[in-house]
């Protein structure tokens, strides 16, 4: 475990949803923790909680832009390489756990007829896979 998810998991642990877990394990200082938990308020619960695509994966993409994202206005070539990094985490993510979605996450937990990962799980283990792919 990277110490970017051990700092995913043990946020979640303290009440942050899952999408500010992982976001928020990449922040630099205790500001931009706040700034980045605040944006990524509405991501957990697989978005607001519908249980659409998972939190921990929304998180891990948007702690991806913030390290790696680019922002300069009608640079195309910077916006693609940026859509296949965040394709290749999720391909990543996918591969490992199953699904990106969040309900079908939950109902491989429940159910049991897949790979079984708590919420706190899934924040490390999206934090690990970005900790390692930069």
């Amino acid at each position: 475990m990277s110490d970017y998810g051990k700092r995913a998991g043990e946020l979640f642990a303290n009440g942050y949803n899952c999408a500010q877990a992982v976001v928020a394990a990449f922040a630099e200082g205790d500001e931009e923790k706040k700034t980045l938990a605040s944006i990524a308020s509405g991501f957990g619960g697989g978005i607001a909680g519908t249980r659409e695509m998972c939190g921990a994966v929304s998180g891990m993409l948007m702690a991806a832009g913030l390290l790696r994202g680019s922002y300069e206005k009608g640079n195309a070539e910077a916006k693609k390489e940026h859509y296949a990094l965040c394709r290749e985490l999720m391909d990543v993510f996918r591969e490992k756990c199953g699904s990106i979605i969040c309900h079908e996450l939950r109902e491989f937990q429940i159910s049991g007829d897949a790979k079984k990962y708590s919420c706190k799980e899934l924040c490390v283990i999206a934090a690990d896979i970005l900790a390692k792919e930069l």
